[in-house]
């Protein structure tokens, strides 16, 4: 548990890639800084999965919002043997980012609960329930086999906290999302390679179980107003890109 307690002074790491994030991104957007305002220390980050820059995005976010002091007490869920396997860079990205390995599949309950212990020293935990990077086009077309899934709900009712969702844009565009699209140096599994352009996350009101509400339940409960969240980060850089236009045509 060292990385997720006093550990948590060595996230000054991250430094070399905040500082990339800062200088690809044209403009970073940040909606619904508002619902951010006021909350616990032990609370979940829930929403859509895009790219392996989205957690960047996130943490721009988080800094540059009420809930600043998060950033360095976030706990990222990773999953996969990818991780591990990475060596060095996995330590490295323990310290600098507070990733958190899930472990092997099937474990599930363990593995919350594990989660769960680590969030009670005052660590706020971001989890992407749809488990792999989705395109805006699946999610848009309702594809199910990208929806939430339900270990968020469990995680809520272990840590007795609320979720707040999330919905980001323009992620995919800076980086590759996938993998076997790739053709480039791939260092930890994740694509060498960013270009320049805008990005938008937009928060959204903390949700809680509601009494007799099912895990699935909550889970599609989240599901719904993360993808509308997206949408409103989508909206907010079509806007910029017209406004861009309009101006180049006068």
């Amino acid at each position: 548990m060292w990385p997720y307690t006093w550990g948590r002074i060595f996230r000054f790491l991250s430094f070399p890639v905040d500082l990339l994030f800062r200088l690809t991104s044209t403009r970073t957007v940040v909606l619904g800084q508002e619902h951010l305002a006021d909350l616990p220390s032990r609370v979940i980050f829930a929403g859509t999965h895009h790219s392996f820059a989205d957690l960047s995005l996130i943490r721009w976010g988080l800094a540059h919002s009420p809930a600043r002091t998060l950033v360095t007490r976030l706990l990222v869920t990773v999953g996969g043997p990818g991780f591990l396997a990475a060596g060095l860079y996995a330590r490295y990205a323990t310290l600098a980012f507070g990733m958190f390995h899930l472990g092997k599949p099937g474990d599930g309950r363990k593995l919350l609960a594990r989660l769960a212990e680590a969030s009670r020293h005052d660590n706020a935990v971001l989890i992407f329930p749809q488990g792999q990077h989705v395109t805006p086009e699946r999610e848009q077309a309702g594809d199910r086999t990208v929806g939430f899934r339900r270990g968020v709900a469990y995680l809520s009712i272990m840590m007795n906290a609320p979720v707040v969702p999330f919905g980001l844009a323009g992620t995919e565009q800076m980086m590759p999302p996938f993998l076997q699209d790739f053709r480039g140096p791939v260092i930890a599994g994740i694509p060498v390679s960013l270009k320049r352009g805008p990005s938008a996350i937009a928060f959204g009101a903390p949700l809680a179980i509601a009494e007799g509400e099912l895990p699935r339940g909550f889970a599609a409960r989240l599901q719904q107003a993360s993808y509308a969240l997206t949408r409103q980060a989508e909206e907010a850089l079509q806007s910029m890109r017209w406004a861009v236009v309009s101006r180049g045509s006068r």
